[in-house]
């Protein structure tokens, strides 16, 4: 088995490991704070963890590509009550992973490091409707992308 294929199987369980911690941490965390609450929240904080697929950097000839490996992506939403229904809220993500080429019959070659920061803020509109919450959310935010290859790196942000 190729050394780029038998990486991508440990990062896997690796990702699926880590998710899972990930997951378990937010449900310890969450449940206290829910409990604390005897009336409805003014501020509160929801962890979150998740998996991130990367797109292509680059498409070379003969199907090489060059791109970033699907990993695990953890953050945390904040929410502050303003009034009743109308919420400011914030979020950061951050997500890393390998940077590969990506060549037909080889597979992938690991290459350097591609990691990821986003980060929003938004005013959030809900409804206070029995059993379901429709809202309405409007904001901006952007992501921070770094690049790490043999010692160079480079970072833009969009």
């Amino acid at each position: 088995m190729p050394l780029g294929l038998r990486r991508k199987k440990l990062t896997e369980a690796t990702m699926i490991r880590m998710l899972c911690a990930g997951a378990v941490v937010g449900l310890l965390l969450a449940a206290p704070l829910e409990a604390q609450s005897g009336r409805s929240r003014s501020f509160g904080i929801t962890p979150y963890a998740g998996y991130m697929k990367f797109g292509n950097l680059a498409n070379g000839p003969l199907g090489t590509t060059i791109g970033g490996v699907a990993g695990p992506v953890y953050g945390a939403e904040a929410t502050l009550g303003l009034t009743r229904g109308l919420a400011l809220v914030g979020n950061v993500g951050y997500a890393s992973s390998d940077l590969e080429v990506g060549v037909p019959v080889v597979g992938g070659l690991s290459l350097g490091r591609s990691s990821a920061l986003m980060y929003d803020a938004a005013l959030r509109l809900s409804l206070p409707v029995p059993a379901i919450r429709p809202f309405v959310q409007a904001g901006a935010g952007a992501m921070r992308q770094e690049i790490a290859v043999a010692g160079t790196d480079t970072h833009g942000t969009n």
